[in-house]
């Protein structure tokens, strides 16, 4: 996803920067901003959630809007991914629609292991707890199948899925919760 070159290392940022202000500022703007996204997501989208990271509201919807109608590469969604931190509330919706769209881009299951992870923390960070707790179900089962095979690249990858599902569990279910996470964790290992 690098910029477009033909347009100015300059331009394109600028363009975002002005078009993110005002859809902070009004709203309906952020119509506009899904427009010239859409007609250069390649170039477009990386700069948008780069320069819209700490500013929800209707960037974050329209950045969404976008990401919902592009089809992404599972790379894509990975080097999108990396722009927007976990756990923090930042664009949660564009957020969640990139974790959506890393699912369905994923090749292997260890893939969808990862991605399934971070489907459930994005769920949870927009309240959609039940959906969080399925999709790190999910991946924890994921991990325990390729553990099965290759426990020396997926134990680590197990550990994570389990320390996720359990602490979502134990909002739901208390302290019980932590003693199975231990006991899975010490017969993962």
């Amino acid at each position: 996803m690098a910029t477009s070159s033909a347009v100015g290392s300059e331009g394109p940022a600028r363009l975002i920067h002005h078009l993110t202000r005002a859809a902070h500022h009004a709203p309906e703007t952020a119509t506009g901003l899904i427009a010239v996204i859409r007609a250069d997501s390649r170039t477009y989208l990386p700069l948008a959630l780069a320069m819209a990271c700490y500013g929800a509201g209707p960037v974050d919807t329209a950045l969404a809007t976008v990401v919902e109608g592009t089809h992404l590469t599972f790379e894509e969604c990975c080097e999108l991914e990396e722009l927007i931190p976990l756990n923090t509330g930042v664009l949660p919706n564009a957020a969640l629609a990139i974790a959506v769209q890393h699912c369905r881009r994923a090749g292997s299951n260890a893939q969808l292991a990862v991605a399934l992870r971070r489907l459930g923390n994005r769920l949870g960070a927009v309240g959609r707890y039940g959906e969080a707790l399925a999709a790190t179900e999910e991946a924890v089962e994921l991990c325990r199948e390729l553990v099965a095979f290759y426990p020396d690249a997926h134990t680590s990858d197990l550990a994570g899925a389990l320390l996720t599902d359990r602490f979502r569990m134990k909002f739901g279910v208390g302290l019980g919760s932590w003693v199975l996470f231990r006991q899975d964790l010490v017969s993962a290992c």
